[in-house]
């Protein structure tokens, strides 16, 4: 019942607003009745949702902020991060390749630079030579055969030798070579002494070493090399096949025989004329 009283009361204080401003300006009272209602429903409807509509609108901010601040946290960061360290990263390895290269070329330019110095450097001063090997020479004293310090000469009379070395181990004799008597040879320890005829006397022709504890004046003996042997006497030797003979200007001469680079025959040497 009061339900009922209090819709009739609404209803005709209602109506007599409407007349009232309908007498002030028709269509215009009309259009005020209308927004005022209008605003009055709005109100009621703001006032009736408003709750809502503000739980809503804190639900959805919170819910948008809470997703784009975790997309960007989690997401963004994560990938920014990597691509500017893979940029990061090719340009560390860029530079370093460059300053490996610039270092490189530097290193190469001074080799260069060092080797040009060096090339300028060995032909500025001319490198050390070892000085040339001085060659000995031949004279006629090294025609003459040294025994226990006693000489003994070529073409010289073997009773004057027989006197100087003493008696010889043994002696052989053969035909002569220039055709006239007997050649004779006198063996002693290393060595002997062939001697030609010459009217009632015999005279040495040849001396021949066979052992090398028997040296030449100059030091040459058996197991020396030609090397040993040049640079002693020289190069002005002749060679009669593997003799290498050194001769004077009266007949004489001092012959190597040489195997292999190798002396392995001395011997001391007059030709008959």
């Amino acid at each position: 019942m009061k339900k009922t009283l209090l819709l009739i009361m609404t209803a005709l204080l209602a109506f007599g607003t409407s007349a009232a401003l309908a007498g002030c300006g028709g269509d215009n009272a009309s259009s005020a009745v209308a927004e005022t209602a209008a605003v009055s429903t709005k109100d009621s409807a703001s006032e009736t949702t408003v709750p809502h509509a503000t739980n809503t609108a804190t639900t959805a901010p919170a819910t948008t902020a809470a997703t784009k601040p975790s997309t960007a946290t989690t997401t963004a960061p994560a990938t920014k991060p990597a691509q500017t360290s893979r940029t990061q990263t090719a340009q560390t390895s860029r530079t370093v390749n460059n300053n490996n290269t610039n270092n490189t070329n530097n290193n190469t330019n001074n080799n260069n630079n060092s080797g040009g110095s060096s090339q300028q450097s060995s032909k500025s001063t001319p490198k050390p030579t070892n000085p040339p090997k001085q060659e000995g020479s031949f004279a006629a004293s090294d025609a003459v055969f040294v025994y226990n310090d006693r000489q003994v000469a070529l073409n010289s009379d073997m009773d004057t030798v027989l006197a100087a070395l003493g008696e010889a181990n043994s002696m052989t004799t053969a035909p002569s070579c220039i055709g006239v008597g007997e050649d004779k040879t006198y063996h002693y320890d290393g060595f002997t002494v062939t001697t030609y005829p010459r009217g009632d006397k015999d005279y040495v022709m040849e001396i021949k070493v066979l052992d090398a504890a028997i040296a030449t004046a100059k030091g040459i003996r058996l197991g020396s090399t030609m090397d040993d042997m040049t640079a002693a006497y020289g190069s002005g030797y002749r060679t009669f096949g593997y003799i290498c003979a050194y001769q004077t200007n009266d007949n004489k001469s001092l012959q190597f025989f040489v195997e292999d680079g190798v002396i392995t025959e001395i011997s001391y040497a007059y030709k008959v004329a």
